[in-house]
């Protein structure tokens, strides 16, 4: 095994008892979990003292591919180390502590896998440690601590990030030293010395440097996000004014600010800065996304969506209102690109538009063929022509059954028919397609809710009543809980409880989370769930 999970735990310090139960935890339940899972389980073989945490520790901190942190007794150095690890990595630590310890307020929101002296309950508290693991292994880029929940853009490895910022700088470098020669050149060539006035001194060009440290990188990002957590619209405004002006903003950081703006509900400001990033990185289909999605949002802006939608793909429209595709430019367009133009003439209930041009990027071999058979199906359903809608979504199935979204379009249509059983079927396949999609969990508990049907077993569903319909729905929204541990994802479930009556539950789940024995199906009916976790549709 190659794969490292590095050990933060209490050593029992001079008391030889505690010694002794912690190395016991170490080797009887630690070391083969982490074993079970792929890993070698290794811990420092001293006491780390405070202030003296060794270089070793850190980089094991930083490298390991996961690491698994005792919060038993509430050691210091313990904490520390699980500080420094949540900085450095977004996911990818797994938490334990023995049952008759409290678990600090601070880790209470993230799961913890309590476990007891009793050597027989040894084996669940490896089966869930493992699955722990594999969970943070599938799901890397969602947060397991507060630092990366309250800070999302950082990155998931910052180790990584630092090896990857070296590698980009010493190529943009090379990229500038290449400009600064072809700027020479053009000098030269229009007759005049490149050394006329031309160049600051040094001591100029750190002064210049130093003048534009706060509205760059880091120190700009942390400013704007504590003047929007602290709701400081002038003043975010204002010094957002001053950072784009001064235009070190790379294009990761323009869309993190954008989504600030939209938290601090400044539509204005984000279409502002938005056109000003896509002028300054006009490849960029993310920044082209957000700022269509932005226009076709504003009724007064939503002839401009269309447009750059248009350009992306290449259609035309003449003053009779006539569609017209360019064929080439059809055959290299990005399923990111066609996915836009298609929420945009959606959000301006442009439907029979979107069949004519769906035509033409069949008839031009669009490669994104699925996906256009969805975006018809969708327009037949909106313009009232079921049967042409189902003639659209059983080719779009024929051709990926396997993608989760097009049985989730499917079941739009069994709704608008008054199939809510078949509505049903079609996001429980969903489901089972992609499992770790929060989302299918709380549209299937949705349809329970709204339609008042339940699977009874594999073959049959019956109308039952709201209290079966709860007990049924209420174990889909726990699992939710348990692909992702984040504040939001709890705080989505919680909303969907309160939402349709069933506000006791939130109580419940979190008396389950702070006991950890979450998730608790006793007195629910989790079979519905069951039945979609065993699921294996793919064709």
């Amino acid at each position: 095994m190659d794969k490292k999970c590095y050990v933060i735990m209490p050593y029992g310090g001079d008391d030889p008892e505690r010694r002794k139960r912690f190395e016991g935890v170490y080797r009887s339940i630690i070391c083969p979990a982490a074993a079970a899972a792929g890993y070698d389980a290794i811990r420092e073989d001293h006491e780390a003292t405070p202030g003296s945490i060794t270089r070793n520790i850190i980089l094991n901190l930083a490298s390991a591919e996961m690491v698994i942190a005792d919060l038993t007794g509430g050691n210091a150095n313990v904490f520390y180390e699980l500080g420094i690890r949540h900085v450095l990595t977004k996911s990818r630590t797994v938490l334990i502590c023995h049952k008759d310890y409290p678990i600090p307020f601070d880790t209470s929101a993230y799961q913890v896998i309590p476990y007891t002296d009793d050597v027989f309950s040894s084996h669940e508290v490896h089966k869930k440690i493992v699955e722990a693991i594999r969970m943070r292994e599938q799901a890397e880029a969602v947060p397991d601590n507060s630092v990366h929940d309250f800070f999302p853009e950082l990155p998931v490895s910052v180790l990584e990030m630092l090896t990857q910022d070296e590698d980009a700088e010493k190529q943009r470098i090379r990229e500038l030293t290449a400009e600064n020669g072809r700027l020479k050149e053009r000098l030269r060539s229009a007759g005049l010395r490149d050394d006329d006035n031309l160049h600051l001194t040094a001591r100029e060009l750190f002064a210049k440097a130093r003048k534009g440290i706060p509205y760059a990188g880091k120190s700009a990002m942390v400013k704007l996000r504590e003047l929007q957590e602290a709701g400081k619209v002038e003043k975010f405004v204002d010094f957002l004014e001053e950072v784009v002006e001064a235009g070190h903003l790379t294009e990761g950081e323009y869309i993190a600010v954008s989504q600030m703006c939209s938290l601090m509900d400044l539509p204005t400001v984000k279409q502002a800065l938005l056109e000003v990033a896509l002028e300054r990185f006009p490849r960029n289909e993310r920044l082209r996304a957000l700022l269509v999605d932005l226009y076709a949002d504003g009724y007064s802006t939503r002839s401009r969506a269309v447009e750059l939608v248009n350009e992306e793909i290449g259609v035309t429209v003449d003053e009779n209102g006539v569609y017209t595709l360019d064929a080439g430019k059809a055959l290299r367009v990005s399923e990111h690109q066609l996915g836009s133009f298609f929420d945009t003439y959606n959000s301006c209930d442009k439907y029979e538009e979107v069949v004519i041009v769906s035509q033409q990027l069949l008839d031009a071999a669009c490669p994104h063929t699925a996906m256009i058979y969805r975006n018809m199906g969708n327009a037949y359903l909106e313009l009232g022509r079921p049967q042409e809608a189902r003639e659209k979504y059983e080719a779009m199935l024929a051709l990926d059954y396997n993608d989760d979204r097009n049985h989730m379009a499917y079941s739009r249509y069994f709704d608008k028919i008054h199939d809510p059983v078949g509505s049903y079927k079609e996001v429980e396949i969903a489901l089972a397609l992609d499992k770790e999609d929060a989302n299918r969990y709380l549209t299937l508990a949705g349809q329970m809710f709204d339609f008042r049907y339940v699977r009874k077993d594999a073959e049959n569903f019956a109308q039952v009543s709201r209290a079966e319909i709860i007990a049924a729905a209420v174990p889909l929204v726990f699992h939710t809980i348990l692909l992702s541990q984040d504040r939001l994802t709890l705080n989505r479930a919680k909303d969907f409880l309160i939402r349709n009556g069933c506000s006791e539950y939130c109580q419940v789940m979190e008396d389950q989370i702070r006991a950890g024995s979450f998730p608790d199906y006793s007195r629910l009916n989790p079979y519905p769930l069951e039945y979609c976790l065993r699921l294996e549709p793919r064709r």
